[in-house]
């Protein structure tokens, strides 16, 4: 069978939505997180941008979707394995693992924090 990576934020995890609703509940800004992005200087300091994914309240907010779960616990039932290859920050590793262990994620001693993506996708080539 084959290797599988899978990124996390964006793709498995709503990372987006969960900023909408971070930035919406602790800073009062009522934008959608597409409009908020477009110029992000005009609604929070370079600062805070920069700490958003250091955040383990955004990194666990958001509950997964089922069907992600179902989807993947399909492809470990077929005999693949699954990789997350996240960029991620080390300050959130604990919370993440944590969440995949609640949520049920298969293989979820799988998590790879790394700033070169690129590089583990071909090395699971």
């Amino acid at each position: 069978m084959s290797n599988l990576g899978f990124d996390i934020d964006g793709v498995l995890y709503p990372w987006q939505k969960a900023t909408e609703v971070y930035l919406k509940s602790f800073k009062g800004i009522e934008k959608p997180y597409s409009e908020v992005w477009k110029n992000p200087d005009a609604f929070m300091t370079k600062a805070f941008q920069k700490n958003l994914c250091s955040m383990e309240d955004i990194c666990t907010r958001v509950l997964p979707e089922k069907e992600i779960i179902d989807m993947l616990w399909g492809l470990t039932n077929k005999g693949h394995t699954i990789y997350y290859i996240t960029s991620r920050p080390e300050e959130v590793r604990t919370a993440t693992e944590m969440y995949f262990q609640k949520y049920g994620f298969p293989q979820n001693e799988n998590i790879i924090f790394t700033r070169d993506k690129a590089f583990y996708v071909k090395l699971l080539e």
